[in-house]
């Protein structure tokens, strides 16, 4: 018999699977954790939220670092509203462990971070071409962008 696990536990996961990723290289287009690896943060947040979901998010192949600074369409903003609900962010709720917080990056929200601590957040990080942890209140990268959040539990 499968045992349900609940949501704190689901969330727990994520954020662990989130921290195990820590340190990869930035590589576009790519999928493998570790130093000698390589993701890019759509397939980051796609490969930890495997774990959760019985069919892996999908992330269109066309997208890519320079996809967002020329084109508008929300091709990765509508592979993640499949699988999670656009949420209140700050103050009206306050982001949870586990939550993804996605940022419009010129004409798209193209960049994605899962957070494990508001306003801490595991995410890709531009300036240091990896992942890392970061502060979304302190990361030059991230302030003063428009930031949708997003919860896999409805």
């Amino acid at each position: 018999m499968e045992q349900k696990i609940s949501e704190d536990e689901q969330r727990a996961l994520i954020v662990a699977e989130a921290r195990s990723w820590l340190w990869t290289p930035q590589e576009d287009g790519q999928c493998v954790k570790g130093w000698n690896g390589g993701v890019d943060c759509a397939r980051f947040v796609a490969a930890v939220f495997s774990k959760l979901t019985a069919e892996p998010i999908n992330v269109p192949g066309s997208i890519s670092a320079q996809w967002f600074m020329h084109k508008s369409e929300e091709h990765y903003l509508n592979e993640i509203e499949k699988y999670c609900s656009l949420v209140a962010g700050p103050p009206e709720r306050w982001p949870k462990p586990g939550d993804i917080v996605i940022y419009r990056i010129a004409h798209a929200f193209a960049h994605s971070c899962i957070v494990f601590d508001w306003p801490q957040m595991i995410n890709l990080n531009p300036q240091a071409h990896m992942i890392t942890m970061g502060n979304a209140q302190s990361e030059p990268y991230l302030l003063g962008r428009e930031r949708r959040f997003y919860s896999f539990w409805k």
